[in-house]
């Protein structure tokens, strides 16, 4: 079994593995940083810790829209360090049988697999591509 917890970005469903979710916490104050790599938005501070916020529309290549006080961010912890994911909102945690899980074989996709629920597609998407993001 797989414990996903899934997310929207326009109205589509992402995933990411709960084991890579440190916790979801609500839209803080972004600082912007001079000349960032492209999908960065900029950094937050945690717990005296600062963490670079990716924007995931852009990554996604979906359209950018403005911050609103309802998105939330996906902090996920690494080796590399922390990022977060800039998010519509979350949804739920999903347990769901690996076998229900269809992977796409596309180099550095940030989408590698996908798989439904209740008639839904759910794009699950590679951490280590958003951490690419985050160093391009």
């Amino acid at each position: 079994m797989l414990q996903l917890v899934t997310f929207s970005l326009d109205q589509q469903l992402f995933a990411l593995p709960l084991k890579e979710v440190a916790r979801v916490i609500w839209i803080v104050e972004i600082t912007p940083l001079a000349n960032p790599p492209p999908a960065i938005l900029g950094v937050i501070q945690i717990s005296h810790n600062t963490i670079p916020v990716i924007n995931t529309r852009k990554v996604m290549g979906l359209p950018i829209k403005e911050l609103e006080l309802s998105d939330q961010l996906l902090i996920c912890n690494r080796d590399q360090g922390s990022i977060a994911l800039l998010v519509d909102r979350t949804e739920k945690v999903l347990t769901i049988s690996k076998d229900i899980i269809n992977h796409i074989n596309v180099k550095n996709s940030i989408v590698e697999s996908f798989t439904g629920e209740n008639n839904e597609l759910i794009f699950v998407c590679s951490l280590d591509q958003f951490y690419k993001e985050n160093h391009s």
